[in-house]
């Protein structure tokens, strides 16, 4: 392997990782559970921050588009954790089952995160 082609994997696999922590949890079963939680509350949290700007947002129109963006919200919450326990439910009993729901959860709520930013964000 030349020097280019090993430095260009090392930018890929860096650039890789800074866009997907979860690439970061690796290790054992229990470790890599630890580690997808830990970055799905971050994840969460971020989702909640851009729910509440959404709200404000929504509340510029009027009262309507604040109702339709709270039962958006419930009927999303809902659809979130039907898929999520579909997903878990291929793993039946296995070890993968925790990582992959919550996988599931963060991939959802990243999704959600930029539906809210693209309709709500800046006007």
């Amino acid at each position: 392997m030349t020097i280019r082609a090993l430095l260009l994997s090392l930018v890929f696999t860096l650039t890789t990782a800074a866009q997907y922590p979860e690439n970061e949890c690796a290790g054992a079963t229990y470790d890599t559970s630890m580690c997808l939680v830990a970055l799905y509350k971050q994840v969460d949290a971020e989702l909640n921050s851009e729910y509440q700007k959404a709200l404000k947002s929504a509340a510029d129109y009027d009262e309507v588009v604040v109702q339709k963006l709270e039962d958006s919200e419930r009927k999303w919450i809902a659809c979130r954790e039907a898929d999520c326990d579909a997903e878990h439910a291929v793993w039946g009993r296995g070890t993968g089952g925790t990582p992959a729901l919550t996988m599931c959860l963060i991939t959802h709520t990243r999704d959600r995160i930029a539906g809210l930013k693209s309709r709500y964000g800046q006007r």
